[in-house]
């Protein structure tokens, strides 16, 4: 294939992951359920309704980001946010560019093209912002840049499973002025969250409602589970067994991390974080991205047979409530388990 059809091929992927992205977004309008928690969450910042009325569960501190988009109607408001959203997954594009050596045109395309991203932007969730952080945390170790590397891996702690594979690898490569960084971040993200309960003793009325949520997410919700232990407990596995699995299985995944690269053990954190854990969705699957594009940059000869059959399971999200399984859990497990 010559480099010039290549390109018009690429140049074609990104022009129709722009158009569906914009139709999908335009035809949901922030009518998803999650949109709306997330807007309720930046009316009721500053108070216990947060937790009561919002039922907001990311980190507390978190729901300060949503306040202005709040004041807007809640239609524009997730417009905006939806704009912003996919600014930050293009920016994330453009890192992974530079840290895997593949071109900017290409990591767009894989971005635009990827199912999980039209996910998030329809549900207006937190996604985009974590592929950011997770790739900012990679070019931090790609460029010894330790300071860049904590700071994304501290914010990335607005939901602390998707954080726990790259905190346990600190000690591993002992970064410990990262460490340090961390956890002042930490505790930023406790005051933040003090403030926006508005209480200093907000753990436990978080943890009960964190607690409350779930039991009725993994019910409702359950058909679109992608972690490992998520997918174990919507077929029976206890809802304990299934949480002390997914502890146990990213234990032992920090055998094979510690061994690897540092850049491809930064790379497979967020899929280790994602296929270890009982509460990771469709959107969440968004995080595949950073290994789909090192895959690509790869030079395995099977890479792009297996990039395609990836790109192909995704849609198949659409029809999980049929199936009573969300076909991302296969390519969440399998990469895991390469």
């Amino acid at each position: 294939m010559s480099i010039d059809l290549k390109r018009f091929i690429v140049m074609l992927l990104i022009a129709a992951g722009l158009l569906s992205v914009v139709a999908a977004t335009i035809s949901v309008r922030g009518s998803g359920d999650d949109w709306k928690i997330f807007w309720s969450a930046g009316h009721y910042v500053g108070s216990s309704k947060l937790l009561d009325v919002a039922h907001f569960v990311y980190m507390p501190g978190s729901a300060w980001t949503l306040w202005p988009f709040s004041q807007l109607p809640r239609e524009i408001g997730y417009f905006v946010f939806a704009a912003l959203s996919l600014v930050l997954s293009l920016a994330a594009a453009r890192a992974a560019s530079g840290v895997y050596g593949i071109s900017r045109e290409v990591a767009t395309a894989m971005a635009l093209v990827w199912w999980p991203l039209t996910i998030a932007l329809c549900l207006g969730q937190y996604a985009p912002v974590a592929l950011l952080l997770v790739m900012l945390a990679v070019v931090g170790i790609a460029k010894r840049r330790e300071m860049l590397f904590a700071v994304a891996v501290g914010l990335l702690l607005y939901k602390p499973t998707m954080a726990l594979p790259f905190l346990l690898l600190v000690p591993v490569w002992r970064l410990w002025k990262a460490a340090g960084i961390i956890a002042a971040m930490g505790a930023m993200w406790y005051a933040l969250s003090a403030a926006a309960v508005g209480t200093l003793f907000w753990i436990g009325p978080y943890l009960h409602a964190l607690s409350a949520l779930y039991s009725v997410d993994r019910v409702v919700d359950g058909d679109y589970a992608i972690g490992l232990p998520g997918v174990l407990i919507h077929m029976g596995l206890s809802p304990t067994a299934g949480w002390l699995l997914g502890a146990l299985l990213l234990l032992a995944a920090l055998v094979p991390l510690a061994r690897a690269p540092r850049v491809e053990a930064a790379t497979m954190a967020s899929v280790i974080g994602l296929a270890t854990t009982p509460h990771a969705y469709g959107y969440d699957a968004l995080l595949l991205l950073p290994a789909l594009w090192y895959f690509a940059a790869s030079a395995y000869r099977f890479r792009m047979p297996a990039l395609f059959c990836i790109y192909c399971i995704a849609p198949f999200y659409l029809v999980s409530r049929q199936l009573h399984f969300d076909a991302l859990a296969i390519d969440v497990v399998g990469i895991a388990l390469v």
